[in-house]
């Protein structure tokens, strides 16, 4: 079995999404490209989102990246990178 195919559902989710960004990336980022602005359910998906994330960094798959390698705003948080 792959690696791919180990993971939940979310965390595929989000590693097939971090392929296709061109560098760092955070959980507003992941957001934009998985939510929908009309769900309603923004904060419970951004929460899923972290949570996953967090366990996808727990399993080194993906790592977090220094701030000043990615430029974020206030709010954003901190930035992942896929190894």
């Amino acid at each position: 079995m792959s690696l791919l195919e180990s993971l939940d559902p979310q965390e595929a989710a989000v590693v097939k999404m971090a392929a296709v960004f061109a560098g760092p990336f955070s959980v507003p980022d992941l957001s934009a490209s998985y939510s929908s602005v009309w769900g309603g359910a923004l904060r419970v998906d951004l929460l899923r989102l972290f949570k996953a994330c967090n366990h996808l960094k727990e399993r080194g798959i993906l790592e977090e990246a220094p701030v000043d390698e990615f430029t974020v705003q206030a709010d954003s948080g901190t930035a992942n990178e896929v190894k």
